[in-house]
């Protein structure tokens, strides 16, 4: 399908009727008219809801998935005439990325801004999410590199560039009525009746450990993003337990207490498509990060 329709499509869509965007396209409207409807062949269905005339376009259900689909695509490509045009020999591409909320400001603080100051052209594109959807932006291409702690539960679709061993931490308010977090946490017996929340991604190792010390966990909320465990610990109703560099930043407010457990450490893993090449750019990026890392080990 040629993406000029996609892209007056969505323009007819965001615009909200056939006159005011075929003014935009520079076509006439019987030319518009007609992709839509080639559209609608195409799909075998109705994109706008019938009987509201031309001057207010609604789309149907189905309009709405193509619409969210060929915005999507007319971005890549977007993206992709981008840096395929780039002047500087790529020292002007955007680099994209995904990760957890929580992990970014350390991210831009030991990797963006000294990369930048060699770089200064470089533009970032910063995804942030939960451990499934970096995934999925890396196998979809929206990010070219993910960031997570998180075992990967189809290693066939990924390369590991870089892994590094993270620890975890009982995280809440320094008043909070359960838990001294001005020391290491080395029982489990420490934690016992204490609410505490933790990520999907980390219950195995969380609760495996506890129920091997023979202590029943009290799971206050099992959710879906760090931060959201964060937001827990934050609002006072529950220790959060969470995997983190040794350097990353909390929320204010919140401290944390290390967690000395050989049976509680997970791995901050970078990954990328299999058998995709970096850029030129992140193969650059990717070079410094790597440094870094070995500064912090």
């Amino acid at each position: 399908m040629n993406l000029l329709y996609y892209r007056n499509f969505v323009l007819a869509t965001e615009a909200g009727n056939l006159t005011k965007a075929a003014h935009i396209a520079h076509i006439a409207q019987p030319a518009l008219t007609h992709q839509i409807k080639v559209l609608e062949e195409e799909f075998g269905t109705k994109l706008f809801e019938s009987g509201r005339g031309r001057h207010q376009l609604k789309l149907t259900d189905k309009g709405w998935t193509l619409y969210r689909r060929a915005k999507e695509l007319c971005r890549l490509e977007d993206e992709t005439i981008a840096e395929m045009t780039a002047k500087n020999g790529g020292e002007d591409a955007v680099l994209k990325f995904s990760m957890a909320a929580p992990r970014i400001p350390t991210f831009v603080s030991r990797c963006i801004e000294p990369f930048t100051r060699i770089h200064p052209h470089i533009r970032y594109d910063i995804r942030e999410t939960y451990h499934l959807a970096t995934l999925d932006d890396v196998l979809n291409g929206r990010s070219e590199v993910g960031i997570t702690n998180i075992a990967i539960p189809e290693t066939y679709h990924f390369d590991v560039m870089m892994s590094k061993k993270e620890q975890y931490f009982a995280v809440g308010m320094p008043d909070n009525p359960w838990l001294d977090l001005n020391h290491d946490v080395t029982d489990l017996d420490e934690l016992r009746d204490v609410p505490i929340a933790f990520s999907h991604g980390h219950q195995q190792a969380i609760e495996t450990a506890f129920l091997n010390d023979g202590i029943v966990p009290f799971l206050r909320g099992r959710v879906g993003t760090l931060a959201t465990a964060l937001n827990f610990a934050r609002h006072g109703v529950a220790i959060a337990i969470v995997s983190l560099g040794e350097d990353e930043t909390l929320p204010d407010g919140l401290v944390k207490a290390p967690i000395k457990r050989d049976d509680m450490t997970s791995n901050m893993l970078v990954i990328k498509l299999k058998g995709r090449a970096l850029t030129r750019p992140m193969r650059e990026f990717m070079k410094n990060f790597a440094e870094n890392l070995q500064e912090e080990q």
